[in-house]
């Protein structure tokens, strides 16, 4: 079954399993994600989460730096996110690796995640 067609069915979870990514089952009231070389679930709710978002070293300050000055790191950066970051409200985040280039699948379910929590820090109980 399509990532697009659990979506549109809430009743039933809409579940994300592909070699080299978190593992990702999205529910009703809740999400869980593995990460790739780890063996349990982590549960979250969405009014306990205050962002999920892909990471990408690339964008930080001194990588720009380093990109800047070295012809090898240019040659050997990897192309896109490298991980999953899940910030809690409450403080503190939780990060899982990403071993391949993400795909649309991958992308999708993360921006249903995003959906789910914006609709419940906005006060609406449906999706």
């Amino acid at each position: 079954m399509r990532i697009s067609d659990q979506i549109e069915t809430v009743k039933e979870p809409i579940v994300f399993e592909e070699d080299g990514h978190p593992k990702l089952r999205v529910y009703e009231d809740h999400f869980e994600v593995k990460d790739v070389d780890y063996w349990e679930f982590r549960s979250f709710t969405y009014d306990e989460v205050k962002s999920v978002e892909f990471v990408d070293p690339k964008h930080y300050w001194w990588n720009q730096l380093i990109m800047a000055t070295s012809i090898l790191a240019n040659l050997f950066a990897r192309k896109g996110p490298e991980s999953i970051r899940v910030k809690l409200i409450k403080g503190g985040d939780w990060t899982y690796r990403i071993m391949k280039l993400p795909t649309e699948e991958l992308r999708e379910v993360v921006r249903e995640i995003r959906r789910r929590i914006k609709s419940k820090q906005n006060g609406n109980s449906t999706y």
